[in-house]
């Protein structure tokens, strides 16, 4: 699961890496389709999906990287970022909704990764309420 951590990947060869990807995702318009799989799974009974061993969480955790790293590439295109906001759900769920759902959903399910939820709904605000990447990381200076 390389969608929130560097691997074993030298930092720069990850990042081209990972950047390929995110091209490869917008150029097909990929976003619909992940936010609509996540809104499909969050929608079943997980306990059943749970039963083949581990399918639901590296299905979820595919999903959730791919947004990952759509965001962290297409975060500062206004396109992508009014497309956040849009209905893509089975219900016109919009991306934002779904995070919060699936957060909702680790209260009851501890093989919904909840850090990489956090994380993704934390980058979707970020993106649609314009907040610069230096706003969120901690100061350098300390306080006394």
């Amino acid at each position: 699961s390389l969608g929130c951590t560097l691997g074993d990947l030298p930092t720069l060869e990850l990042e081209a890496a990972m950047r390929v990807h995110a091209a490869a995702l917008a150029r097909h318009d990929a976003m619909p389709m992940l936010a609509r799989s996540l809104d499909f799974l969050l929608g079943q009974d997980m306990n059943a999906l749970q039963a083949e061993e581990g399918l639901l969480e590296r299905e979820l955790r595919l999903i959730f990287n791919c947004i990952y790293i759509q965001l962290l590439f297409h975060g500062h295109d206004e396109v992508f970022i009014r497309s956040l906001e849009l209905g893509q759900g089975r219900l016109g769920k919009s991306l934002v909704l779904l995070l919060f759902e699936a957060a909702k959903a680790c209260a009851d399910n501890d093989k919904i990764p909840i850090k990489k939820v956090v994380l993704l709904l934390l980058r979707v605000l970020q993106c649609l309420l314009h907040v610069p990447d230096h706003k969120l990381s901690p100061s350098s200076t300390s306080e006394g």
